[in-house]
C-alpha cells in the first residue's frame, strides 16, 4: 500500500513538473484541477526564474488550496491569474503586487474580506470574485481605472462603494443576488457602462437613482427578484429614453435569419 502510494505522489510531482518545463516554453502554466491542497516543492523550487518571469498565464483553479506561498509574487509578468474554486478566506498579498495582471478569477472561494492592496493591481481589467462571503468592497477598488468587467454576484454586499463611479471604463457590473438596497448614484459617473446586473437584491423604488438611466449609455439594467415593481421602474425620469436603448441592443443583437 505504501509503495502504491510513494508511486503516486512521485507520479503526480513528474506531472507538475512536465507542467513548469512546458510553461518556460508556452508562458502557460496550469495546475487546475490537479486536486492540491498546496503548492508542491517543485514550485517552490520555481525550475529557476526564467520560468516564473516566463509565465503569462497562471490557472490553479479546481483544487483545494487555503493558502499559497510568498513565491507567487516572483509571477512578475502574469496577465492572467485564475485561483477560481479553492477554499480561500484570503488573498495572499504577495498577489497584490503582481501589477501587470489584467484578469483576475478568485470566485468561488471563501473569501470575507477584500483588502484595500487591491488597488495596486492597476492593469486589471476583468475582476471576478462571485460566489465568495464579501460583505463590503473596499473604496480603493475606485483606483482601477481599467477594470472594464466587474462580478461580485452570490455575495453577502449591502451596498457598493461610490467610489465605483471613478472606475472610468467601467462596462459591466454583475452583482446579483446580494443584499443591495441601493444602486449608488456615483455609478452615473462610469462614461462606458452599459451594463448593470443587480438581480435578486433588496432594491426598492427609492434604490434606483434617475441618474442610472439619465446620465449613462447603459443598455441594461436587471431589477430582477427585487422589491422594487416594474410600474415602479418605468415610472423613473429618464427610464424611456433607457428603454429605446435596450430595444436597440436587443435588435441588433437577434440573430439573423
Amino acid at each position: 500500500m505504501g509503495n502504491k502510494q510513494s508511486s503516486a505522489t512521485s507520479s503526480s510531482n513528474a506531472s507538475i513538473r512536465q507542467r513548469f518545463e512546458r510553461a518556460g516554453k508556452t508562458g502557460i502554466l496550469s495546475l487546475a484541477g490537479a486536486g492540491l491542497k498546496e503548492l508542491p516543492g517543485v514550485f517552490e523550487a520555481g525550475l529557476g526564474d526564467n520560468v516564473i518571469g516566463n509565465v503569462r498565464s497562471l490557472d490553479l483553479s479546481g483544487n483545494k488550496f487555503t493558502s499559497l506561498p510568498s513565491t507567487i509574487g516572483g509571477f512578475s509578468n502574469v496577465k492572467m491569474v485564475n485561483l477560481a474554486n479553492n477554499a480561500f478566506t484570503s488573498l495572499p498579498s504577495e498577489l497584490f503586487t503582481l501589477s501587470k495582471v489584467e484578469t483576475l478569477n478568485a470566485a468561488g472561494n471563501l473569501l470575507g474580506l477584500l483588502p484595500d492592496a487591491i488597488s495596486n493591481m492597476t492593469s486589471l481589467r476583468t475582476l471576478n470574485l462571485s460566489k465568495n462571503s464579501l460583505r463590503s468592497l473596499p473604496a480603493s477598488m475606485g483606483k482601477l481605472t481599467n477594470l472594464r468587467v466587474l462580478v461580485v454576484n452570490g455575495n453577502r454586499l449591502t451596498a457598493l462603494p461610490p467610489s465605483i463611479g471613478n472606475l472610468s471604463n467601467l462596462e459591466e457590473l454583475n452583482a446579483d443576488d446580494n443584499q443591495i438596497e441601493v444602486i449608488p448614484s456615483e455609478i452615473a459617473k462610469c462614461g462606458e457602462i452599459k451594463t448593470i446586473r443587480v438581480a435578486g437584491n433588496r432594491i426598492e423604488k427609492e434604490g434606483v437613482p434617475s441618474e442610472v438611466f439619465t446620465e449613462t449609455k447603459v443598455t441594461l439594467v436587471d431589477l430582477e427578484r427585487n422589491p422594487i415593481k416594474d410600474s415602479d421602474i418605468q415610472q423613473i425620469q429618464g427610464f424611456d429614453a433607457y428603454n429605446a436603448r435596450r430595444k436597440t441592443r436587443v435588435d441588433q443583437t437577434a440573430p439573423t435569419i
